[in-house]
């Protein structure tokens, strides 16, 4: 072990520290994006490319993968006594796994999967919650997330999380199968010159939106970031600064991106690293951590990114 290392906490010390009860709960997430990651490095060599020939509930080509990180998230979950439920972008319906169990897991097992056969980046999105917040059958807003975090599956797989006071990163380490601690307190910049946006849907889009194209192409210093993987994207934006946004359009005014497993833990890490999240209602942008679902699969527009830039699109809104 290199000295360097020796002077780095790993994720299990960090937990320890902090967030003791919920120790089992993070060495199964740890377990399982672990397992993830390594067959999304070998997945070539066993086989693993490729589509199971079946849609999800929002008509998504499910790949082999989807499956795979779905059901050993769950089943590793399931081995800690302590998850009531899970809900899963992957199922129609959550899962229960145990009746007395304290928390309540919301997830994307693995964002991005359209990346799979050409090996690009991909994603884990994961959300914990206190399973008092679901009870009587109402489900919370993003303001009650305990934790939300992300794991990056690219040239180092990272973990991004986080409790609502700052956000911190840990790396893999391959050789010592270890996360360990490498960015503490990550703070995202105010602005920045990356942005990421599907500009062939223009026709479709709003007219605040158009206005927001139409002003980033007449100045001309800007560059489209877009990796088909929201994780990526936004980790690109968290570190170099920039906005992502996913708009309302008239065939879709509620978007595309789900509020519990995509929308609100990005918009508690973002906030948390000093960026800010915007929602559009119809009427007015709103925070989209306190709308309550009424649904577990229920989508929602979105901005999030650099609070500058975050705040120059709102200005197309309020105009």
């Amino acid at each position: 072990m290199s000295k360097h290392l020796e002077t780095l906490q790993t994720l299990t010390e960090y937990i320890i520290k902090d967030h003791p009860d919920l120790l089992a709960v993070f060495a199964q997430i740890e377990a399982s994006t672990k397992i993830i990651a390594s067959k999304l490095r070998s997945a070539g060599l066993e086989g693993n490319y490729g589509i199971t020939g079946t849609t999800n509930v929002y008509g998504d080509k499910v790949q082999k993968l989807d499956d795979f990180a779905n059901s050993l998230i769950i089943k590793k979950l399931e081995a800690t006594g302590q998850i009531k439920m899970v809900y899963s972008e992957e199922l129609q319906d959550p899962v229960e796994l145990n009746k007395s169990g304290k928390y309540i897991i919301c997830m994307d097992p693995l964002d991005g999967s359209s990346n799979i056969d050409v090996n690009l980046n991909l994603g884990t999105i994961f959300s914990i919650y206190d399973a008092k917040d679901f009870e009587n059958r109402q489900l919370p807003n993003g303001d009650k997330q305990i934790c939300a975090g992300y794991v990056l599956y690219g040239t180092s797989c990272m973990m991004v999380m986080t409790f609502g006071d700052g956000v911190d990163g840990f790396t893999l380490d391959t050789e010592l199968d270890s996360y360990f601690l490498t960015h503490q307190n990550i703070t995202m910049p105010k602005s920045g010159k990356n942005y990421s946006l599907n500009e062939n849907a223009y026709n479709s889009y709003a007219e605040p939106v158009q206005g927001y194209i139409d002003f980033i192409k007449k100045e001309g210093n800007r560059k489209t970031r877009y990796a088909a993987a929201m994780v990526a994207d936004i980790h690109r934006f968290l570190i170099q600064g920039g906005v992502f946004t996913y708009p309302e359009t008239k065939q879709k005014p509620k978007s595309k991106l789900r509020l519990m497993y995509e929308i609100s833990p990005m918009s508690m890490i973002i906030n948390q690293a000093g960026g800010k999240s915007l929602s559009f209602d119809g009427r007015k942008l709103i925070n989209p951590l306190n709308i309550i679902p009424q649904e577990h699969d229920q989508t929602e527009p979105i901005i999030l990114g650099s609070k500058e830039n975050v705040d120059e699109i709102a200005k197309f809104y309020k105009d």
